[in-house]
């Protein structure tokens, strides 16, 4: 469970890799806004997926041993998807 002190304190996610200005980048919140700008497409995927490989990593600290192997399986599932879009894959 996340208390005060570990609650995210960036612009809320998904984010998205667009084409920017000239031969850049833009990685855009879901409003659009500029979160961060990139000359490589690649690195543009990788912040991008920033939220999501932070939400698989939280889910998978939350599978404690024991846990279901349903909840297992979706947090696995979680993490395979954001190592996906991370590497440029689906977004």
């Amino acid at each position: 469970m996340l208390d005060e002190s570990t609650k995210a304190k960036h612009t809320p996610g998904p984010w998205r890799a667009d084409d920017g200005p000239a031969l850049s980048y833009d990685v855009v919140d879901p409003t659009g806004e500029c979160v961060a700008q990139c000359w490589h497409r690649g690195n543009a995927a990788l912040i991008a997926a920033a939220p999501q490989l932070l939400a698989a990593l939280e889910a998978i600290l939350a599978t404690p041993p024991g846990t279901d192997p349903v909840e297992i399986v979706r947090a696995d599932d979680l993490a395979r998807a954001a190592i996906a879009a991370a590497k440029g894959g689906a977004r």
